[in-house]
C-alpha cells in the first residue's frame, strides 16, 4: 500500500495519506482546517511501458546499452555535487525538519524542505529515464527556464538547468566505462 506525506497549504499540517486502491489521485480533507486537498500518488515503474528504442530528441536520458548499470546521475549546485539514487529522490532545502532524501545546503527559503521529486527509472535494453515533478509544492520548479505545472512530470536530459526557489542546479549524467 502506497503512502504519501503532504503538507496542508492552509494550516501547514503534515498528513499521511494511504492509497489502498492503487489510484492515481484522491481528495482528502485536512483534519485540522477541513480544507479539501488533492493527493497524487506515484504509479509504480513496472506499470510504465518504456519505448522500444531510444529516440534522439525524445527527451529521455539514455546511457550506453551495455553499461547502463554503471550510469550515475547528479545534481550540481554551487560547487556541491549530490548523487541521485535509483527510484524516487526527494529534493529539498537542508533543515533539521526536512524529510528530503537529498538536502541541498542553501539559505534560500524559497526552496522548500521537500521541494521536488526526481525519479531514476532503469529499463531493460539500456534505457534510463530520469523524471522530475514539483511534488504538490506551492513553491515552483523550473526546467530550462520553463515552469513545471502542478500535474506535469518532465524527463530530464544531461545538462538540464533546474531552479527550485532561487537555487539553480544542473542535472548531470555520467557513465563509468
Amino acid at each position: 500500500m502506497q503512502e504519501v506525506k503532504i503538507k496542508c497549504p492552509n494550516c501547514g499540517s503534515m498528513l499521511s495519506v494511504k492509497n489502498p486502491g492503487n489510484t492515481p489521485e484522491a481528495t482528502v480533507t485536512c483534519p485540522n482546517c477541513n480544507a479539501g486537498l488533492r493527493v497524487k500518488f506515484k504509479q509504480q515503474p513496472e506499470e510504465e511501458t518504456p519505448p522500444r528504442r531510444p529516440m534522439g530528441d525524445g527527451g529521455e536520458t539514455v546511457i550506453g546499452q551495455s553499461n547502463v548499470s554503471k550510469a550515475r546521475f547528479f545534481l550540481k549546485v554551487a560547487g556541491q555535487t549530490y548523487q541521485l539514487a535509483d527510484g524516487v529522490n526527494t529534493i529539498g532545502r537542508q533543515a533539521s525538519s526536512s524529510g528530503a532524501s537529498i538536502q541541498i545546503a542553501t539559505t534560500d527559503h524559497k526552496m522548500s524542505r521537500h521541494h521536488a521529486e526526481i525519479e531514476v527509472l532503469r529499463y531493460p535494453g539500456g534505457i534510463t529515464r530520469v523524471k522530475v515533478n514539483n511534488w504538490q509544492n506551492k513553491n515552483r520548479t523550473w526546467v530550462n527556464g520553463v515552469e513545471l505545472k502542478d500535474d506535469e512530470t518532465l524527463i530530464l536530459k544531461n545538462g538540464c538547468r533546474l531552479k527550485m526557489g532561487d537555487t539553480e542546479m544542473f542535472f548531470v549524467a555520467e557513465n563509468d566505462d
